[in-house]
């Protein structure tokens, strides 16, 4: 894993790369159906397949490029809030995309922390890996990611119909996405 993302902070949360201590944690996490309801990866009821999805995690393999999973953590208390993480794509080994991924344990639900993550993981993206765009995405019903997305300001790229399958089921994805000046002027404005 690149150096430059073991670890970074926000005002109130703690994200580290995954490790093996974050296990039981996650495997909660994954197995919460309430929790995996709108994320695209079904709930992981038994211990093989959440180990199986785990090393995943802690290899940082995914299907179309390097994945970086974050253990997030209230800074003060150190409680378990959940993930986020960044799929990068790259050319000619420098990262030129990511997109973002973020998911909240039910009891910090409504509370400003997925706004929190995905802002630092935008942040991250733009800033320590200079991509030219981050991206998003979210099933069709959760409409609290969409908000988010837009908070952060990611613009509505479209739907993909019936894209995704989760148990059984087509369900349409919906697109968000940021660019690098985009991203600059947002931050511009926060000064």
């Amino acid at each position: 894993m690149d150096s430059r993302i073991n670890e970074f902070t926000s005002p109130r949360l703690t994200c580290r790369a995954v490790q093996e201590e974050d296990f039981p944690a996650i495997a909660a996490l994954i197995s919460d159906p309430e929790v995996m309801r709108y994320t695209f990866q079904e709930c992981l009821a038994d211990e093989p397949a959440q180990r199986a999805y785990f090393s995943k995690m802690l290899s940082g393999a995914a299907a179309a490029g390097p994945w970086v999973s974050f253990a997030v953590y209230n800074t003060k208390n150190r409680n378990f809030i959940g993930l986020g993480d960044c799929e990068f794509k790259y050319i000619k080994n420098n990262p030129v995309s990511a997109e973002i991924g973020y998911f909240l344990a039910r009891e910090h639900w409504n509370q400003g922390y997925a706004t929190e993550i995905a802002e630092r993981l935008m942040d991250l993206c733009f800033a320590g890996f200079g991509v030219q765009k981050v991206n998003a995405s979210c099933h069709s019903g959760n409409a609290a990611s969409e908000r988010i997305m837009r908070k952060i300001g990611m613009r509505p790229e479209g739907c993909l119909r019936r894209e995704r399958i989760k148990e059984g089921l087509l369900y349409d994805e919906l697109r968000y996405g940021i660019l690098r000046e985009e991203w600059i002027d947002i931050a511009g404005q926060k000064r």
